[in-house]
């Protein structure tokens, strides 16, 4: 079960003990609102953990994507020192190929400087080179460079088309994924019993004024 149906299974059951209680005849109007408030209370605790579970797993899926695509891989016990090399060489083709790409005079991005920059690491069999202009055209959104770099790696097609579906999702939304994040992950509804209830013996909020300036006007 995704973390999704999770969270709409949830939902269902809190509906439903909602209306257990309200059908329990052995409530008094009192004791009925105090346990809806409870369990409403309790409901909504549950909830926003598995929301907060929810955003935190596509955030690390989209980080994963992201270091597998864009980063230096290294090898299962390879020496720490090997990988800070690694590290340094990827980060100096990182520098050559933002310098490469910055404007001209024009103020346009010198996509074909970019694209033999590729070639040219593509020819010479370095991978950290490619990589690396793979992962700026990437940022500044250069399909003449990305798509040729995937023609030579059908094996990560399918993860790059995810790694961008993902990360629009995430950064941009559409109309319709909108309605139905708020739909799905917002919170759950509160019945109408306990609207503006407050349990007895429950603290009231401090007027503003009585925080900030010791009384309230």
């Amino acid at each position: 079960m995704s973390l999704k149906e999770k969270i709409a299974h949830h939902r269902r059951q809190m509906k439903q003990k909602v209306d257990d209680v309200r059908a329990d005849e052995r409530l008094s109007d009192e004791g009925r609102r105090q346990a809806i408030h409870r369990l409403y209370s309790k409901g909504m605790e549950i909830h926003n953990w598995l929301v907060e579970q929810y955003h935190a797993g596509r955030e690390a899926e989209r980080e994963k994507l992201h270091a597998k695509l864009f980063k230096p891989t290294h090898p299962i016990g390879q020496f720490e020192h090997i990988r800070a090399a690694t590290r340094a060489e990827y980060g100096r083709h990182l520098r050559e190929a933002d310098g490469v790409l910055a404007p001209g005079e024009s103020g346009e991005y010198n996509v074909s400087g970019l694209q033999r920059y590729l070639e040219t690491c593509e020819l010479a069999g370095d991978e950290l080179g490619a990589k690396a202009a793979f992962a700026l055209a990437n940022e500044k959104g250069i399909r003449a460079v990305t798509d040729r770099y995937l023609e030579n790696r059908p094996e990560i097609r399918e993860e790059y088309a995810a790694f961008k579906e993902l990360d629009r999702s995430m950064r941009a939304p559409n109309a319709l994924e909108s309605i139905a994040d708020a739909f799905e992950l917002g919170p759950l509804p509160e019945p109408d019993e306990i609207r503006g209830y407050q349990p007895e013996g429950a603290q009231t909020a401090a007027p503003i004024e009585t925080v900030l300036l010791g009384r309230a006007e």
